[in-house]
């Protein structure tokens, strides 16, 4: 269960990553045209308001982190591919500890740098991060560049994403 969490809290951390900032300019708002469905919906219930407000009112995270590894080009040629999805999601873990954590427990980023050279740094770099107590692991763009690493992940049963590739494989 905490794996399949931690790879929900990393599909966030892309999404997060990959979203957009805020607006300078308020954006508009006009009002919806009423329609024959909008009176048949349930009015709010209490429990939906009593969410919401423990929601305005989130602690923050505490407790022992769950931590997420990344193994990445973090230097060398490919770092263009590595460097933005890791500093986006450095962004992301403070944004998601500053609303409570993940079931109040912070989110901790370890990284570890292939140098560019997946093939021979791929694996080492995945076990640096899996030796920091990684639960899931998040590699580069390609599945070339991430197999190595996702692969010693997988065979050591922690699962993995990438920041943006896409494999059954993975």
């Amino acid at each position: 269960l905490l794996s399949m969490l931690v790879c929900v809290a990393g599909v966030g951390l892309f999404v997060a990553a990959c979203g957009g900032g805020d607006s300078s300019e308020p954006a508009a708002t006009e009002a919806a045209p009423a329609t024959e469905a909008a009176s048949t919906e349930a009015p709010a219930s209490t429990e939906a308001a009593a969410t919401t407000e423990a929601a305005a009112s989130t602690e923050p995270a505490s407790g022992e982190p769950i931590v997420i590894g990344v193994a990445a080009s973090l230097s060398g040629d490919l770092a263009p591919w590595g460097l933005w999805p890791m500093q986006m999601s450095e962004f992301a873990v403070e944004d998601i500890n500053a609303a409570g954590g993940v079931l109040g427990r912070p989110l901790k980023l370890v990284s570890a740098d292939d140098k560019s050279d997946f093939a021979a740094n791929g694996a080492t770099a995945a076990d640096e991060v899996l030796n920091q107590g990684a639960v899931t692991i998040v590699t580069d763009c390609d599945f070339d560049w991430s197999a190595p690493a996702q692969s010693q992940a997988q065979s050591k049963g922690v699962p993995g994403i990438s920041f943006c590739a896409g494999a059954p494989q993975f």
